[in-house]
Parts: structure tokens; C-alpha cells; sequence
């Protein structure tokens, strides 16, 4: 998100960082990708239903709470550009951003995306359920969906490893995360680390698993303080903007 839609200068920075060399990513940061930038495509396509101009769209996109509403704003900007006076123009490029311009913003710069747990999620798009459209970034313990749990159970001393360091956190989310990660990786039963231990916020799924699919040689570039505490103890160089 910051490479695309960050302050100049963030960009400027990543942009200088990133020349050159090879870069990887994981499909557990593509489908949070897929989860601010798809959930808006349903959104947007919900309020252009009902819009009859583009201050109608501003006022339904920028309902909410905290990061939710910024995050519709921006993504929907990046999807309309600059002519908004035809809301049928923003709707063939809402189009073409859900079939195309997304998959390329991600995919842009990277040579390698990371699949260690085959989540099923990160395939999913906006559908239509009566007359309103949805975006499912969710699943269930019972879904069969992904291989999540062989993929900790694979390395599981580094996975429990990462969960220890971020119980100590002084960040009251961090050490939540670390918490509900230990007790998931201590219980035996088949599907403990899937469903909301693995997607809800501060899940397996988000910045442990991140971690873990980064090779030894590598440098894992994130904005996430969690990060200060799960690479030292997996062993993981890292830097923080």
C-alpha cells in the first residue's frame, strides 16, 4: 500500500531501495492486498448502484471507522483517476481495475510470490449475493481451503519461537498476537491454526507466516514494529520505514 499510495517520499525511498536485485512477497501479504483492494471494489460497486453523482459516492465510500474508511477513499481514488463527472466511465474502470490494474499493481517489481500455505483466499473476487456485492476475506476452521497447518507444523519451533518474542511486546497488539499464536500452536487438533487464528486481526496467518516464507539470505522490508521482535528471533535480517 505504501509503495503505491504512500507519501512522496515513501515512495521516492522504496523506489531507490527496491532497484535492482529480486524480490519476493507471500500470498498471505497478497491476500491483505486482496483484502483492502477488493473489499473496496465491492463497496464501490455497491455505492455506484445507488449514486446519481460522484459527491454521492464520496459520502457513502467515506462512512466509518479508523483505517477502514481511508483505505476505501484511496483505493477508490486509484480506480476512478481523474474524471468523476461520468459515474458509467468509473464503472468500466472499476472493471478493469478488479480484472486487471490490481493484479499488476501488486504484482509490479515482484519476481517471486510465495505460496507455503496454498491459501484458497487469496484467489477469491467480488461476487453479487442478491442485490448487493461482497468480498469473503475469510474462512472457516472447517474450510479446506489451504494447508496452513502443515505449513507450521513444518517449522514449528520457529513459528512457537516467533510467538514467544512477540508475547514480550510492550505493544498491547503485539503481545495479543503472540498470545492467541502460542495457544493455537500448542493445541493438537487438526485445524487449531486455521480460520480466525490465522485471518483475524493480528492471526497466524498475517505477519508470522510473512516471516517465516522469507528466506535466510533475504531482507524482509515491512512498516510493522511486529516485525522487530518476530525476525530476530526467526534468525531474519529486516528493515522498518
Amino acid at each position: 500500500m505504501e509503495r503505491r499510495g504512500g507519501l512522496t517520499a515513501t515512495r521516492s525511498r522504496l523506489k531507490t531501495m527496491l532497484r535492482g536485485e529480486q524480490h519476493a512477497t507471500s500470498t498471505q501479504v497478497e491476500r491483505e492486498w486482496n483484502r483492502i483492494v477488493m473489499g473496496t471494489c465491492a463497496a464501490l460497486r455497491n455505492a455506484l448502484a445507488t449514486a446519481e453523482d460522484w459527491t454521492d459516492v464520496i459520502r457513502i465510500m467515506t462512512e466509518g471507522f479508523g483505517r477502514t474508511a481511508s483505505r476505501h477513499w484511496q483505493v477508490t481514488h486509484w480506480i476512478a483517476g481523474p474524471d468523476t463527472t461520468n459515474l458509467a466511465a468509473v464503472q468500466k474502470r472499476l472493471d478493469d481495475f478488479e480484472r486487471i490494474r490490481a493484479r499488476v499493481y501488486f504484482h509490479e517489481g515482484l519476481d517471486t510470490i510465495r505460496n507455503g500455505t496454498e491459501c484458497g483466499i487469496v484467489e477469491r473476487r467480488p461476487y453479487r449475493k442478491g442485490a448487493k456485492w461482497r468480498y469473503d476475506d475469510m474462512c472457516k476452521k472447517t474450510d479446506a481451503i489451504c494447508i496452513q497447518p502443515d505449513f507450521l507444523s513444518n517449522d514449528i519451533d520457529r513459528a512457537r519461537a516467533a510467538a514467544v518474542a512477540l508475547e514480550g511486546s510492550s505493544r498491547p497488539d503485539d503481545a495479543d498476537m503472540g498470545r492467541k499464536a502460542t495457544n493455537a500452536l500448542a493445541d493438537n487438533s487438526a485445524n487449531a491454526t486455521k480460520g480466525k487464528a490465522c485471518h483475524a486481526a493480528k492471526g497466524l496467518g498475517g505477519d508470522i507466516c510473512i516471516a517465516l516464507e522469507c528466506a535466510s539470505d533475504e531482507i524482509l522490508l515491512t512498516t510493522d514494529a511486529s516485525f522487530d521482535l518476530i525476525c530476530p528471533a526467526l534468525g531474519i535480517e529486516h528493515q522498518r520505514l
